[in-house]
């Protein structure tokens, strides 16, 4: 559960909390409600916003599920899932409209639709000035129109979702892989409509080769990586970016047990001197090829 925000008074209107839990983070709060149901549920919380994730937080996942008026992590959920082909499943409101929605996008290959081939240059010019929309009826951020959203729409959308989870990873019925289903509550009628990329999309719909490294990231060189990724005889430099590790080049001698020579996870690197360890500028060499590695 990845969010940046907390519970507010008026989060009564849209979640499943009440006035008292009002100031506490949305992930703490709905991880708390999971895990009452579920107990057994391994629950992972991250209070912040997509973008600070590391790079390969969704490489493992089954499908990823959005819910967010944000443009910005919408794009950012995007890219990432279609760097790495997992599938992404977007419900969203039009509360003006009373309209659910839900958005699979597949990402079998980079051929396919994501959430940025949707939006034209209005939205654009939204995202730049960083404008925020908000369900709860109030004046937001850039001055955006106010969006009453009740909870009904929004939890029609998130069943919605669900249920197109269930059917994405189960393999029932219709494929739902690029496809957007809307229910106006208006007219209750449903519709199913295809979803196709964007020519013109601003995205990088470029899809990662993923390589599966053998033995534990501690026991890896920068060569060994490399070789891993089959480009030890490139032509040119190289970027290697290792998620959550730095390369320990050499050590304090006041720091004897501190690791060289090898990945060490940032977090074990807080309580070392600030001049304990010199990381090797290796890691961050500029790319002059046409292939890419992420680990």
């Amino acid at each position: 559960m990845v969010d940046p925000k907390e519970l507010k008074s008026e989060s009564v209107l849209t979640h499943p909390c009440g006035p008292e839990e009002s100031g506490e983070a949305k992930v703490v709060a709905a991880a708390r409600r999971v895990q009452a149901v579920s107990p057994g549920t391994r629950i992972e919380v991250f209070k912040g916003g997509v973008e600070a994730l590391p790079a390969d937080a969704f490489s493992e996942v089954d499908a990823v599920l959005l819910a967010t008026d944000n443009a910005a992590a919408e794009i950012e959920a995007g890219q990432r899932c279609l760097h790495l082909g997992r599938p992404l499943i977007h419900a969203a409101v039009q509360p003006e409209m009373l309209v659910a929605q839900v958005r699979c996008f597949g990402n079998e290959d980079a051929q396919g639709a994501c959430p940025a081939c949707g939006l034209g240059p209005a939205d654009y010019e939204l995202l730049r000035r960083q404008v925020a929309f908000s369900c709860a009826g109030n004046v937001v951020a850039g001055g955006a129109p106010a969006r009453a959203a009740s909870r009904t729409l929004c939890s029609l959308a998130a069943d919605l979702a669900v249920n197109q989870l269930v059917r994405l990873v189960l393999g029932l019925g219709v494929p739902v892989s690029n496809s957007i289903v809307e229910y106006c509550g208006y007219t209750n009628a449903t519709s199913v409509s295809p979803l196709r990329r964007n020519p013109d999309c601003r995205c990088d719909h470029t899809r990662f080769e993923r390589v599966r490294l053998e033995g534990p990231l501690g026991g890896a060189t920068v060569d060994a990586l490399v070789g891993a990724a089959g480009l030890a005889s490139a032509n040119g430099l190289l970027l290697i970016r290792v998620s959550d590790h730095a390369w320990v080049e050499r050590a304090n001698v006041r720091v004897p047990d501190l690791p060289v020579h090898q990945f060490v996870r940032r977090g074990a690197l807080r309580g070392a001197p600030a001049a304990a360890a010199r990381f090797s500028r290796r890691n961050f060499s500029f790319v002059r090829t046409s292939r890419r590695t992420n680990w």
